[in-house]
Parts: structure tokens; C-alpha cells; sequence
């Protein structure tokens, strides 16, 4: 909650996070305790509990309940309202470091929750080539349906076998998070063409992103979608924030 009680202070906004360490099982009781609780607006979901999430709301958006998962809850006097932005936070942070993926070749690693929300955005806003690594194949079937279930789907595969030619490659794991040294795909054919971009927040600088700046890479931190996932729920939540200055990175 570190970096988005910064972003509240900086802006004045009357909100603060809270962290909560909760098991799978207790998921549905936090929830439903949640509902009675005045001044709780709602609140972000990360691993593992976006899937379970997603089975506690009383409503969820367009786009949630496409992806079966939710990580932004609003509690509207007591009915809870689920949305999963990290496919647009992380899009608009992409743009905010000068790439849009319209007409772009994107290179994504990772089956999960947040891979496949962005793949299903990067989708939906035109990329014309999409090449996946996903450890899980039985994930393929799923993703192949939500990807070309937009009106016009890029060329969709599996095979990613280099990093080499593409506009935006992407670790949508939690490969390199907190003391993780490893890095979710080998780094040797990184182009500094390339936009490299990470969903992991904490270390700012991960291996995979520490790996894409040596060779000369444009990067984009994860903190850039935290910062772009506040931006884009704060009004849901009734708070009124400025606009992301991606120059602070």
C-alpha cells in the first residue's frame, strides 16, 4: 500500500490503504464483512485472489466478468461492484511512455490473471500480432477465446522463442518480485527497439528490467500501471486525482 498512500499524500486525496494478508478460504467472509463498513470505498485485489474475488461481487463490469477475475472493488452502500483494470492501467501507462500498441507486434510472458488482462486489452486496442509464453498449456484454449473474441483479433500463437523484432515485450509474471533474482525469459535477444515492460512493482528496478537497460532498452516500471490503476479508479471511488506525471516514473 506504500506506493499508493504516497500518491494520496502528494494529492491530497482523503483515502488511505490498507494491506491485508488474507488466505484463500477467507476471501468471501472479508468481503461480506466489508459490505457494512462505511468508509470503506473499495479497494485493489492482487495474486492470488482475483479469481475468488470475482465470485463475492454483486456486479461486476463488462470486462470483469470476460475475464473472470477482478482486482478493483467499490462498495456502493454496502453492494460491492468488481472491475479488472490492469488491461487498460497498463496500456495507458504504456502510452504515457510513448508506445501505442495499435498496428505493434507484443511479445507477452505469463497465463495469469494480470497476462491475461492485458493481452485481452492490447487486443482490444488493435496490436497486430500477439506472441504468448504461457508455462500452463491448458490455459492456451482460454486465452486464444478471450483474445479473439474482440472485433478485429490480432494473429494470435504460442511459440515465443525470442525477444528479437517486437515492438513491446512484457513479464506479466511475479518472476523477480521482492529478493526473486530470475528473470521469466532468457534476456540475450532483448532489442533495444523494444518497449520492455514489467507488472512487478516491488523491487522498481527488477532483474528482468535491470537485464532490459543494460542492452539499451526503453522500460516501463511496474509501478507505472500502479500509478495508472490509481488514475483510472480513483473516480470510481469518489476521489478526484491529478494526472500521472510518468516523468516520476
Amino acid at each position: 500500500p506504500g506506493l499508493f498512500n504516497q500518491f494520496f499524500a502528494e494529492t491530497g486525496a482523503d483515502a488511505v490503504f490498507v494491506a491485508l494478508d488474507l488466505e484463500p478460504d477467507g476471501v468471501g467472509s472479508f468481503f461480506e464483512a466489508m459490505r457494512a463498513a462505511a468508509n470503506y470505498r473499495g479497494g485493489f485485489v492482487t495474486v492470488p485472489h482475483k479469481g475468488a474475488a470475482s465470485g463475492c461481487m454483486d456486479e461486476l463490469t463488462t470486462r470483469a466478468g470476460a475475464l473472470g477475475s477482478v482486482n478493483a472493488v467499490k462498495n456502493d452502500h454496502g453492494r460491492l461492484i468488481g472491475d479488472m483494470t490492469d488491461g487498460p492501467a497498463f496500456l495507458e501507462a504504456t502510452r504515457g511512455r510513448g508506445l501505442d500498441v495499435r498496428g505493434r507486434r507484443v511479445a507477452m510472458i505469463g497465463g495469469g490473471h494480470a497476462a491475461t488482462a492485458i493481452a485481452h486489452a492490447c487486443a482490444e486496442q488493435g496490436a497486430a500480432e500477439l506472441v504468448m509464453s504461457v508455462r500452463r498449456t491448458e490455459r492456451h484454449a482460454e486465452l486464444r477465446r478471450l483474445v479473439e473474441s474482440v472485433p478485429e483479433p490480432p494473429q494470435l500463437s504460442f511459440d515465443l522463442e525470442t525477444l528479437d523484432g517486437f515492438d513491446l515485450v512484457i513479464n506479466g509474471t511475479t518472476v523477480g518480485m521482492a529478493d526473486d533474482p530470475n528473470v521469466p525469459f532468457p534476456v540475450d535477444t532483448m532489442s533495444p527497439s523494444s518497449l520492455i515492460a514489467e507488472v512487478v512493482t516491488q523491487p522498481r528496478v527488477t532483474p528482468w528490467l535491470r537485464a532490459a537497460l543494460d542492452r539499451g532498452c526503453r522500460v516501463e516500471y511496474g509501478r507505472d500501471m500502479t500509478r495508472a490503476q490509481t488514475q483510472l479508479v480513483g473516480p470510481w471511488w469518489g476521489l478526484d486525482l491529478p494526472l500521472v506525471d510518468w516523468d516520476a516514473g
